[in-house]
Order: C-alpha cells, then structure tokens, then sequence
C-alpha cells in the first residue's frame, strides 16, 4: 500500500503534496488548502494544475505540468511561480520531487512550495535602496566635492574648511559604496554547491586527538 504523506516528507514541510504521475491529487497538506479557504477534499483526485492554486493562470498551469513531466524523467526542476488563488498574490518557490517503488517506477511525485513573497519584496525594496545610495547620494557627493574643490587657498580658515568638507564627502562616497555593495550581496540568492569534508573532518579529528579530551574519535 501507497505511504501517507507524512512518512515522504516531515511536518515542519507545510505546503506539500503528493500526485499521480498523471497528475492526479491524492495527498495534500491541510496548510496549502486553509491558506486559500478550501477543503482538502475538495483538491483530492483533481489534477494538479486544475486546482484553484494554479487555475486561473494558464502560464502557472504549463510550468507545474512541464515540472511533473521533468520529475518523473528524472530532472526534478525548481521554479518560481507568482500565484493568485484568493484576493492576495504569493510568490513561491515551486518544487517536485519522484518517489520510486520498488520496481523501481515513479510510484508519486511529492511537490512542494515555499512562499517567498516576503523575500521578494524585500529584495525589491533593496533594490529601490540601492538605486539610492547609487545615484542620488553619491551623485550629491560628487557635487559638494566638486564646489569645495573651488573655493580659495588665501584664506586659512577657508583651507581648512575646504579639507573637512572634501573629507567628509569623502569619507560618505566610500560609507556608500560599502552600504551598496552589502545591498547586493543581500540580493543576491545563494547557490548549494556540494564540498568535499573529507580533509576538514582529518584536521578536526586531529586538533581534538591533540587536545586533552576524553572525546573518542573512532
């Protein structure tokens, strides 16, 4: 018999489901149902696409049926999908996962989605800051150095207003470009790569073996 879908995938995974490789409904987590007021029966044994989640938008539709195509071949994709199924927009992160039987054919396909619409607003928000600190501060910078640089040398007093005034823009224009640059970083989606721990774990297992442990390391 056919597992539940618990035992594919852990509870604190909310938005999961599992579908036929047809693409036939039949597990859903109750958080994906209550999020847009429906039952959970009420997804059961419709295609995946034809839910309410994905129905209204026929670019969504062609994207999760090509992902299911993809996963049961054996290229699980991930996709980012914008979605309306109640009077609020979401934006998630979409993703497919085969589950193989015994004899070794896709039994389900587990799919999921995480809801990034917080994470994209805030990197659009970033971005705004960013366009900020890019053109209108540094550009402004670049303007009250620009004057500073012509008053005159005769007046001693000028002088040293003139050093403090092209310091300070100075030393903003770089506070900036830092500011800027960490807008970006945070922009910036991080990439899994795989990395090879054999040759850290030797180093770790030798610093402890050299250290006054009781910590066996066999």
């Amino acid at each position: 018999p056919r597992a539940s879908l618990p035992a594919y995938c852990p509870p604190r995974h909310r938005s999961t489901g599992l579908v036929e490789p047809d693409g036939t409904v039949v597990a859903i987590n109750g958080e994906v149902t209550r999020s847009i007021g429906v039952s959970e029966d009420s997804m059961l044994g419709e295609k995946l696409w034809e839910t309410r989640w994905f129905r209204d938008d026929e670019t969504a539709q062609s994207t999760v049926r090509e992902a299911l195509t993809r996963a049961i071949e054996g290229h699980p994709p991930r996709c980012r999908l914008g979605l309306e199924p109640s009077n609020r927009r979401y934006v998630v992160d979409f993703f497919t996962r085969p589950v193989f039987s015994s004899t070794e054919r896709v039994d389900v396909v587990l799919v999921g989605a995480r809801d990034v619409t917080k994470l994209v607003e805030q990197k659009q928000q970033l971005e705004v800051m960013n366009r900020f600190l890019r053109h209108n501060i540094r550009n402004r910078l670049a303007v009250i150095q620009m004057h500073a640089g012509t008053l005159g040398t005769a007046d001693e007093r000028v002088e040293t207003a003139k050093r403090a005034i092209q310091g300070a823009a100075t030393e903003l224009t770089e506070t900036a470009e830092v500011a800027r640059r960490v807008n970006t970083l945070v922009q910036s989606e991080p990439e899994n790569e795989p990395r090879e721990l054999t040759e850290s774990l030797r180093k770790a297992i030798t610093t402890v073996e050299q250290k006054e442990t009781r910590v066996s390391t066999e």
